[in-house]
């Protein structure tokens, strides 16, 4: 949506035609005239990236029209309302752009969330393609599977260009929230994971089959789109066949890795506000 080509189509025919009917219309060519005092006083001066109505403030000090001379500084003054929704729009259409969108969820439990079918969900209220990527993935959640908080960022390729989605999930709601912002950019953005197939990953998963068994103040769920040479050692690692989404341990003599990868954990209260990862899992897919 343009909010500056919409308002201008609106003003400016109905605004010229008012203008030529109620002038003297014995002047010879009187209607370009008009539109071009309108054009006049729409023209801007970038000075240092503040625009300056230049056009007006040449109309002001040196125009001074003997015929219909109210008719012209109306489309002048009309001109500058241009030159005004021209600086406004941006901003506006931006605002209107960023306004959160909100997309159900069936359950605001994470052990009871069917990822695919979200992500279906989100996919066609965003029109999106289906080659979004995915930047990164971040949940927390309680021992019984409330989320306290699930967040991640999609990208997207289509025609306005780059847009990142963030897409966050709160505790207790069950409706994400989405924010887009327009990207000139991003580099990484062909060695990112797609969209859909992180989530069929995450749904093999079975979030509350592979977190800790042990008790903790909270725990996590996380993963980055951007394939990785994995070489962690002395941690507990599995591998996720591509073709029919068996799980099988892998030891520290098969990295590295050329792989994405989803890690689980709890977290430790160390302190009043400190807390510590521990039972770290990582789960290993898509391996080339």
């Amino acid at each position: 949506m343009d909010i500056g080509r919409a308002v201008l189509t609106v003003l400016l025919i109905p605004g010229l035609i008012y203008m030529f009917v109620k002038s003297d219309r014995t002047e010879e060519l009187l209607f370009p005239k008009l539109i071009g005092y309108c054009f006049l006083g729409s023209f801007r001066f970038n000075l240092n990236r503040i625009a300056i109505p230049l056009g007006f403030i040449i109309y002001m000090l040196w125009m001074h029209p003997k015929q219909n001379a109210a008719s012209k500084r109306q489309a002048a003054i009309l001109g500058l309302v241009f030159f005004l929704i021209g600086l406004v729009a941006p901003a506006v259409e931006n605002y209107i752009y960023r306004l959160p969108i909100e997309v159900e969820t069936q359950s605001a439990n994470i052990f009871d969330i069917d990822f695919q079918r979200d992500w279906l969900a989100i996919k066609q209220r965003l029109d999106l393609p289906d080659d979004t990527r995915i930047e990164y993935f971040d949940a927390e959640f309680e021992g019984d599977g409330s989320i306290r908080n699930l967040c991640y960022q999609l990208i997207a390729r289509g025609n306005e260009g780059l847009v990142l989605y963030d897409v966050s999930l709160g505790g207790g709601k069950k409706a994400y929230r989405i924010r887009r912002t327009r990207l000139d950019q991003w580099l990484q953005y062909g060695r990112l994971v797609t969209a859909a197939r992180f989530f069929e990953v995450l749904t093999i998963l079975e979030i509350e089959e592979i977190k800790p068994q042990q008790d903790y103040e909270y725990y996590c769920i996380s993963g980055h789109g951007e394939a990785v040479s994995y070489g962690i050692t002395n941690r507990e690692k599995f591998l996720v066949d591509g073709n029919n989404g068996d799980i099988s341990s892998i030891g520290d003599r098969q990295l590295p890795v050329k792989c994405y990868y989803i890690s689980v954990y709890g977290m430790a209260k160390m302190g009043e506000t400190s807390y510590e990862s521990r039972d770290v899992r990582d789960y290993l897919f898509d391996a080339f």
